[in-house]
């Protein structure tokens, strides 16, 4: 079972959407080891904050994408904008 987003580039956003796509997995465990092989240490740092953040909110479970959004920039923007602006070193 590969992972569709395996990329040795992969950062943070990248390592988020996999743990997210883990979600729909019928056993989530070997792919959440896939993603935590992708980028690098500081993206994986950013990518553990942002995603305990967003369950600590439990934002996953709003019934919208706009409530979805809008729960995760409330709560977690900055970690949300670490996420996003980070340098990705080749």
């Amino acid at each position: 079972a590969h992972c569709q987003c395996a990329s040795s580039a992969a950062d943070c956003i990248a390592i988020t959407n996999c743990v997210i796509s883990c979600g729909d997995q019928p056993d989530p465990i070997p792919c959440l080891d896939i993603c935590k092989t992708l980028g690098s240490e500081a993206a994986q740092e950013q990518a553990e904050t942002l995603l305990e953040c967003l369950e600590g909110f439990d934002c996953a479970s709003s019934p919208s994408q706009t409530q979805f959004e809008s729960c995760y920039l409330d709560n977690c923007g900055t970690s949300v904008e670490a996420c996003f602006t980070l340098e990705t070193s080749p």
